[in-house]
């Protein structure tokens, strides 16, 4: 699971292994999560080989969009962050999984009132490389309370809990009944 801070902030990678092992449990599965503060795609292009790739990842989780909402370079640097990253992944021989940005309280964070578009331009990446894309903003707004901290952006330990069982959710349509890829 490659990222930002939200990463850090939640480990909601930790969960997501939790499923996994409790789903297939005579399958052995290690799940890293590679998250940096204030990342943004663009940004996880270039360490995608040093801190990804060389665990030689059957599935790489791609969360990145937070930080990159304001950013002058816009939805287009967003996309083409993704896209990289997503063929990066491929070029590596792994299934890249994309999620959405969470809810944020525009109210706190008004340079992120733009997260429509930049959710769209993700969904619209994933398309573009017939990718899946898990919609993580729809779940959250329906109880931010519960899901996103008071700062009004990172994620509570049950906002990484809903994230880690979104994605399970989409991970498990790519692996057999063992738990191994597909």
């Amino acid at each position: 699971c490659m990222g930002d801070s939200q990463i850090l902030v939640s480990n909601w990678p930790a969960i997501l292994d939790y499923l996994l092992e409790s789903r297939y449990p005579r399958a052995e599965f290690t799940v890293i999560g590679s998250g940096v503060a204030q990342q943004m795609a663009y940004q996880g292009v270039r360490r995608f080989d040093s801190t990804v790739a060389v665990y030689g990842p059957q599935v790489v989780v791609f969360g990145y969009g937070t930080n990159d909402i304001g950013n002058p370079g816009g939805t287009a640097e967003l996309w083409n962050g993704i896209n990289d990253l997503i063929n990066k992944a491929k070029g590596i021989g792994a299934t890249p999984i994309v999620h959405s940005i969470g809810w944020i309280d525009t109210g706190k964070h008004e340079l992120k009132k733009g997260i429509s578009s930049y959710n769209n331009a993700l969904r619209d990446v994933c398309n573009a490389n017939s990718v899946p894309y898990v919609d993580i903003y729809g779940p959250m707004s329906a109880n931010p309370g519960k899901y996103v901290g008071p700062d009004g952006m990172h994620w509570t330990a049950d906002g990484g809990a809903l994230v880690a069982q979104l994605v399970f959710n989409t991970l498990i349509n790519y692996l057999d009944a063992e738990g191994s890829r597909r």
